[in-house]
């Protein structure tokens, strides 16, 4: 019993070699990746009706693990017709852990810069409003609570309309390590004993 336990453990330790020299190899290849959304809202007074408010997609390059390039478009439906149209880039790098991939690191820095152009389409009580909006957001995300993931972000905000007179926009967020389900795939079967 205890030496198909060792073989186990063995075999696992194995296994998650293997993950990481893969997640390494993926990392350091150029990739391209999109994403889409949609979003509802069911506003006052609609008789309980839903409504689409945003459609959005996304497209992101990254020549290199360190950079990465992404371009975006968003629809808004309500409560006023607007798009938005934007780009920009990121910089970042892994901090801590012993190895070179992000799967041992226990921190990633980095900065993101973005610009915006925003076309809101004129109505019977409105003209049209156009703007172009300028981000520079410095970003932390640490492994906090176990394999959770927080991300930080805090910085200017710019638009072109009111340069003299900057915001300050901060996001945070925490999303779950997937890598634990995958782990928890790798174990050996509990035989029950």
């Amino acid at each position: 019993m205890a030496e198909d336990s060792a073989k186990a453990d063995e075999r696992l330790a194995r296994r998650k070699e293997l993950y990481d020299v893969c997640n390494r190899i993926a990392a350091y290849q150029s990739r391209l990746s999109w994403r889409w959304g949609i979003g509802f809202i069911r506003p006052d007074g609609a008789n309980g009706r839903t409504k689409t408010e945003v459609i959005a997609g996304a497209l992101v390059w990254a020549p290199a693990p360190f950079i990465y390039f992404n371009a975006f478009v968003q629809g808004y439906l309500e409560p006023r017709r607007m798009n938005a149209y934007g780009g920009g880039f990121s910089l970042s790098a892994n901090v801590g852990g012993e190895k070179a991939s992000g799967v041992d690191a226990w921190a990633r820095i980095g900065i993101d810069l973005l610009a915006i152009y925003s076309y809101a389409l004129g109505t019977t009580y409105a003209p049209p409003v156009d703007d172009v909006e300028y981000r520079i957001t410095p970003t932390v995300r640490a492994k906090v609570l176990g394999q959770s993931f927080t991300t930080l972000g805090i910085g200017p905000r710019f638009l072109a309309s009111d340069m003299k007179n900057p915001g300050l926009l901060a996001t945070i967020a925490l999303t779950y390590d997937a890598d634990q389900l995958i782990d928890q795939q790798l174990t050996a079967p509990h035989t029950g004993r």
